[in-house]
């Protein structure tokens, strides 16, 4: 059964390049005041959410 926050996704790839996708290494993220202020954001939204499954209850 999936959870409303679940992804599926279907790719059409050649083997190679799956490999490759395997064995490479993820770039370093550059965090900057705009991601970072984002990042924040994401709490305050978690916590309004988490507030209005408690009203809910």
């Amino acid at each position: 059964m999936s959870e409303l926050s679940s992804l599926y996704v279907r790719l059409k790839m050649k083997k190679e390049n799956l490999e490759r996708f395997f064995q490479d290494k993820p770039i370093t993220a550059e965090v900057d005041q705009d991601w970072a202020s984002w990042w924040e954001s994401l709490k305050s939204i978690a916590h309004y959410m988490e507030q209005a499954k408690k009203a809910l209850r």
